[in-house]
């Protein structure tokens, strides 16, 4: 499923590869997967006789008491990795992979058993986008723009124009392909180095700001996006509660709101993940946070690239045209030569000077004087 990304404008919506769509009315539902992946299955043991392996885990092999072994029809992998959701990872005691009841294996190993844990397949990113038909799981392509654009928490979808089955429309809310009878499922993955770091935002009157951040007022929640995810993972319906100023709230976590306890007014909470880009170097994977590759602004769309002045201030890449700062690249231009490598580096001309930007170390270079400035690729 290999695609070119190119970056977009508004006059070039048609045209893109990847089309941005931002905020949406309606509540947010936060969900890692899409489609129906279910552990249930069913109550009886009568039903579990030997025929074709069904596409979802054995909760008796999970459990560790699956009588039927290498007979049974459901799948013996774990169900957390099934769900791209193992913390345990190569030291998981259960398999991650989809080729279960092999011959190979031991009876022990088939019935539920705790086994030597082996290294399987392994991810140079934390996450994986993919798409299915009815018949498998297919990985997206350059998936990091998608990625990207999930990350922010005003977005409300994408839509995506090559892929094998054609243009589709995410819609991130539901986690669903708007008009198709496609699924899509972002997985997680922590056998990379470093697993995803999950923030927490609420839409206030000024629009979506990070719990824990200050707002317009200079107020900050005594909870932060760590605090929340803890009690997340702990007890998803919980209702856990802070203060804001003099204020007390608390967030429902199936409703995905914020209660404010005095009022009883309630305001949208999402969950998104820290975005974080690949790079490649010399061969090897490394990743870079969005600190250092994107700086995101809450209910943003657009990318804009930026250098830092003299007064550590952020301007953006304009063509200054008959100044002696006149620049023979725009902002547009930087993003769709990223957009192709963005472990690259470009040169382009201000004035009389020339210049490289190293997109790995988000660093401009006086090809002259070697004099070094520090750049941005912000979403506004």
């Amino acid at each position: 499923m290999a695609s070119n990304i190119v970056a977009e404008s508004d006059d070039e919506q048609k045209s893109s590869m990847y089309e941005y769509r931002d905020r949406e009315d309606s509540s947010e539902s936060l969900s890692d997967t899409g489609g129906d992946l279910s552990d249930s299955e069913s109550d009886s043991d009568e039903e579990q006789g030997a025929s074709a392996v069904k596409q979802e885990p054995c909760r008796y092999y999970n459990s560790g008491k699956c009588k039927y072994g290498k007979k049974c029809k459901y799948l013996h992998v774990c169900k957390y990795h099934f769900k791209g959701k193992c913390k345990k990872g190569s030291n998981c005691p259960r398999r991650h992979s989809a080729a279960s009841q092999s011959d190979s294996s031991s009876d022990e190993d088939d019935r539920g058993g705790r086994r030597t844990a082996t290294p399987t397949e392994t991810h140079d990113k934390p996450y994986k986008w993919q798409l299915n038909s009815g018949e498998s799981w297919r990985d997206i392509a350059n998936d990091h723009v998608l990625e990207a654009q999930y990350s922010l928490p005003g977005a409300r979808g994408i839509k995506i124009y090559n892929t094998i089955y054609g243009a589709i429309d995410i819609d991130f809310n539901k986690m669903r392909i708007r008009k198709k009878k496609i699924r899509v499922q972002r997985k997680s993955f922590d056998d990379c180095g470093q697993e995803t770091e999950w923030l927490w935002y609420c839409h206030g009157n000024n629009g979506w700001i990070e719990y824990g951040q200050k707002d317009s007022k200079g107020s900050a929640t005594s909870l932060k996006s760590c605090d929340i995810e803890k009690e997340y993972q702990k007890k998803p319906k919980n209702f856990p509660k802070f203060t804001a100023g003099q204020t007390q709230y608390e967030i429902n976590f199936k409703e995905m709101q914020q209660i404010n306890l005095a009022s009883g007014h309630k305001r949208r909470v999402v969950r998104r993940p820290k975005f974080t880009a690949l790079q490649v170097k010399t061969g090897k994977t490394n990743l870079t946070s969005s600190s250092q590759q994107q700086h995101v602004s809450p209910g943003s769309t657009k990318p804009v690239w930026q250098f830092e002045g003299d007064s550590g201030k952020w301007y953006e890449f304009k063509h200054r045209f008959a100044t002696d700062t006149e620049s023979s690249v725009s902002s547009k231009e930087i993003e769709a030569k990223y957009q192709a490598n963005p472990a690259g580096s470009m040169t382009f001309k201000a004035g009389r000077y020339k210049y490289m930007l190293n997109f790995s170390d988000m660093i401009q270079t006086n090809l002259a004087s070697n004099k070094i400035r520090r750049i941005q690729r912000t979403m506004v």
